[in-house]
């Protein structure tokens, strides 16, 4: 294993390279540490998404020919909150919540899970796009709206 610590690999002595080691075997226990820490907090934050209702937020929406096949093509949830959407469609796609940077891959007929904690207040378009007789197309499907808590 080769450790460069930010230099040059033919300027590096071996007391330097005996520094990083010996910083890297100082810091790991506590890098593991902080990464368990991390990892529980993580557990905690979606079990309580679970517990309390009113902080998650599960829709179900069908796509037809490229349009929504549903009234309402607005999704409404507070700040903080946990929001599942699950897309099916008759055609394979892809689908882009703008302003949180999340696309998923739809395949013709089969449930596809969009998950995210919307941090974000504002309104935000996810839109979908695909190729229809070589033409690509793009064009907003529903919003997300998420209002301040």
């Amino acid at each position: 294993m080769e450790i460069f610590c930010g230099e040059d690999k033919k300027k590096m002595m071996p007391t330097k390279i005996f520094t990083c080691v010996s910083v890297f075997h100082i810091y790991l226990p506590y890098l593991l540490k902080n990464i368990i820490a991390i990892t529980s907090i993580f557990v905690l934050t979606q079990s309580s998404y679970a517990k309390d209702p009113q902080k998650r937020h599960e829709f179900s929406l069908v796509i037809q020919d490229n349009k929504l096949m549903s009234n309402e093509n607005t999704l409404r949830v507070k700040q903080g909150s946990l929001v599942e959407v699950t897309w099916i469609s008759n055609e394979s796609a892809e689908l882009h919540l703008h302003g949180y940077d999340v696309l998923i891959n739809l395949d013709t007929n089969f449930p596809k899970k969009m998950k995210l904690i919307a941090n974000i207040a504002g309104r935000f378009p996810i839109s979908i796009h695909g190729k229809v007789a070589n033409n690509h197309y793009h064009s907003s499907l529903a919003y997300l709206e998420v209002y301040p808590d």
